[in-house]
């Protein structure tokens, strides 16, 4: 009897790797997303595994290749293919606070929800290369829900959402809407 052994080595890129801190993925999520207009399909393929695309305007959720996130999803624009959103779970075992980002994107602004018992969502604006056509907003919503006030260091991150858009000027205030 012989036993036939085949090993597979997979050589995952930086931007799906779990190397680097979680806000160093973030920052390279968004220079995928910023480079030029992707269709959700790449993005779901780019970043995930295991797809299901559900078809016509709806979400094409996956595994992410980043095991520090749980469950992703890529949203597509209303009658379009094009992304609007990737949205990523942060994983229970993975831990990236309120502090991590705002050591990496400065302020987070606070967004409320848009009914009155919606946990607030924080955001910031990702725009660190003027060349390239689109900037990213970062939407992300803490554990343990809502938040009176400014948002304390240590508090865990549940859900990210990334955005892609147009540059923001100096004045502008990112909106949880992106574009």
């Amino acid at each position: 009897v012989a036993i036939i052994m085949s090993v597979a080595v997979v050589h995952a890129s930086p931007t799906t790797s779990s190397r680097g801190s979680m806000t160093d993925a973030i920052i390279q999520i968004c220079a995928f997303l910023s480079a030029r207009e992707q269709h959700a399909t790449s993005v779901a393929q780019r970043f995930g595994m295991h797809l299901h695309d559900f078809g016509g305007n709806m979400n094409i959720t996956f595994t992410p290749r980043d095991r520090r996130f749980s469950e992703g999803s890529a949203n597509r624009e209303w009658q379009s293919q094009a992304v609007a959103s990737l949205d990523l779970t942060v994983a229970k075992d993975a831990d990236l606070t309120i502090g991590e980002l705002r050591k990496a994107f400065g302020t987070l602004r606070r967004a409320d929800g848009e009914h009155y018992n919606d946990p607030p969502r924080f955001i910031a604006k990702i725009d660190r290369d003027p060349k390239t056509p689109l900037a990213c907003i970062l939407s992300v919503l803490v554990k343990g829900g809502f938040v009176d006030g400014e948002p304390d260091d240590h508090l865990r991150v549940e859900r990210i959402t990334i955005v892609p858009g147009p540059h923001l000027s100096a004045t502008s205030s990112p909106s949880p809407g992106g574009r």
